[in-house]
């Protein structure tokens, strides 16, 4: 499931099967809290809701909740001077939007 498959104010900018297909988990890719790959987007189902997430560098991440018409966007600070800066790490948002978000709007 995905949110607008391809389309933006009403236009279709991208194929909506091409949408599809990349936010469908096409291998096991275990890289934290998500466990599916897709092209170029982590997927998962959490508590029973499918997701997907971006991720890019430095922390920069959109986690997407079809269901709820929700996309969470996190921009980070990265010190590239500081070898062990990463930005943040995914598992915090991704249990944020489980915890929360899912368990909280499940009934809307």
């Amino acid at each position: 499931m995905t949110l607008d498959p391809g389309r933006w104010k009403g236009e279709q900018v991208v194929p909506a099967e091409w949408v599809t297909a990349a936010t469908t988990r096409h291998v096991d890719a275990y890289d934290g809290p998500m466990t599916g790959y897709g092209f170029h987007w982590w997927v998962e189902e959490q508590n029973g809701t499918p997701t997907y997430m971006a991720r890019g560098f430095g922390g920069q991440m959109l986690q997407v909740v079809p269901t709820h018409r929700l996309i969470i966007a996190v921009a980070t600070e990265l010190r590239f001077g500081d070898p062990t800066s990463e930005g943040v790490d995914a598992g915090p948002l991704t249990y944020v939007v489980k915890s929360a978000v899912i368990n909280d709007f499940a009934d809307n």
